[in-house]
C-alpha cells in the first residue's frame, strides 16, 4: 500500500509539478529574449503559460479523487496523511512557479513588477486552497449522509461517475457547485450586472411557468376570460371616444375654453389638466400612453408628464363605475360606493 501511495503522489503531484515548472521556465525564457517575435510570443510565451496554469489545476483536481477515495475506503491515518499532502501541494504549486519566475525575471523586472507577479501567484494559491476546502466539506457532508441518512457503507463501483460511487458523486457535486458559483459571479459582476440579474430572473420565471404549465393555465384562463369579456368592452367605448376627440383637436379646444382656471388653482396648464380628465375615461395604461404621445409631440414637457403619471396610475372613475359597478357587480351604486 505504501508503494501505491507513492505512485499516486508521483503521478498526481511530482510529474505535473515538473511539467508546470518546465512550461513556466519556457514562458519566462522566451518572454525575455524573443517577446517581439509574433509567432514566438503566441506559441512559446503565451501557450506554455496557459498550459502550466491548466496543469496545476488538473493536478489539484485529480488530487480530489484521491482524497475522497481515502476518506471513504481507507483508514483514518492514511486519510489524514494524504489529505495533508495534497492540501499543501495545492497551496505550494503556484508559489513554486513564482520561484521560477523570480529566477528568470529578477534581472529584467523591477521590484514592483516582481511583487505584482508574486501577488498573482499567491492569489492563485488561495483560490486552489479554497477549492480544496470546499471539496473536503462536500466529502464530509457526503460521508455524514451515508452514515446518518442511508445508514450504510459506500460501495466501490467500477463506474466513476455513478450515484452509487461516492468518489464520483462527490466530484459531480463539487463541479456542479463550482459551475453555479462561477455563473453567479459572472451574473452579479461586471458592467452588465443589473441586466444579467434581470435576465436570470426572467429565465427562472419562464422555467417555473413551463414546469408548472397546468397550474399556470388554470390560473390564467379565468383572468384572461374576465379581461376579454368584461374589462375591454366596458372601457372600449371611452377609449375610442377620447382618441377621436384628441385626433380632431376637440380635446385641445375643450382645454382652452373649459380649463383655463387650472393654471391658477393647480399650477398646471389647461392642456395637462385635460389629460387628467381624459384619463378618467381611458383607464390605465391607456392614460399613460396618451401622456407619452403628448411628450413625443412636444405638446407637454417631461417634468409635467412625470407629475401627471401619478394621477393616471390609479383606478379611474370609469373603471369603478362601469367595469366594477355596472358590469361585474351589476350595481351602479356599489360602484359609486
Amino acid at each position: 500500500m505504501k508503494k501505491a501511495i507513492w505512485k499516486i503522489i508521483l503521478a498526481v503531484f511530482v510529474i505535473p509539478l515538473g511539467a508546470a515548472l518546465v512550461l513556466t521556465a519556457l514562458h519566462c525564457f522566451f518572454s525575455i529574449y524573443y517577446w517581439d517575435w509574433y509567432w514566438i510570443t503566441e506559441w512559446m510565451c503565451n501557450l506554455p503559460e496557459v498550459l502550466a496554469y491548466y496543469v496545476v489545476y488538473a493536478s489539484v483536481y485529480a488530487s480530489f479523487g484521491v482524497i475522497s477515495y481515502f476518506l471513504f475506503f481507507e483508514s483514518a491515518g492514511k486519510t489524514v496523511i494524504t489529505s495533508v499532502i495534497f492540501v499543501i501541494t495545492a497551496g505550494i504549486f503556484p508559489l513554486l512557479r513564482y520561484v521560477v519566475r523570480h529566477f528568470f525575471f529578477m534581472s529584467v523586472y523591477s521590484e514592483t513588477a516582481l511583487r505584482t507577479v508574486y501577488l498573482t501567484d499567491a492569489e492563485t494559491s488561495l483560490i486552489l486552497l479554497a477549492n480544496v476546502a470546499i471539496f473536503l466539506v462536500v466529502i464530509l457532508l457526503e460521508r455524514a449522509f451515508y452514515a446518518w441518512i442511508l445508514k450504510e457503507k459506500p460501495e466501490k463501483e467500477r463506474k466513476m461517475f455513478s450515484p452509487k460511487n461516492p468518489v464520483g458523486l462527490a466530484a459531480l457535486i463539487f463541479f456542479a457547485a463550482r459551475a453555479v458559483f462561477s455563473s453567479l459571479l459572472f451574473v452579479t459582476g461586471g458592467e452588465y450586472a443589473v441586466k444579467n440579474i434581470l435576465s436570470l430572473a426572467l429565465l427562472l420565471l419562464l422555467t417555473i411557468l413551463l414546469a408548472c404549465g397546468a397550474t399556470t393555465f388554470d390560473a390564467s384562463a379565468p383572468a384572461l376570460t374576465l379581461w376579454f369579456e368584461k374589462l375591454v368592452p366596458s372601457l372600449f367605448a371611452g377609449m375610442v371616444l377620447i382618441r377621436i376627440l384628441d385626433e380632431q383637436g376637440i380635446l385641445r379646444w375643450l382645454a382652452q375654453i373649459g380649463f383655463g382656471w387650472s393654471e391658477a388653482v393647480f399650477h398646471i396648464s389647461p392642456q395637462a389638466f385635460s389629460l387628467i380628465v381624459a384619463s378618467f375615461f381611458l383607464g390605465s395604461p391607456a392614460g399613460q400612453i396618451l401622456i407619452d404621445e403628448y411628450v413625443a409631440d412636444h405638446r407637454l414637457d417631461p417634468p409635467a408628464a412625470r407629475r401627471l403619471a401619478l394621477c393616471v396610475c390609479v383606478s379611474t372613475p370609469t373603471f369603478l363605475l362601469i367595469t366594477c359597478g355596472a358590469v361585474l357587480l351589476q350595481s351602479m351604486p356599489m360602484g359609486l360606493a
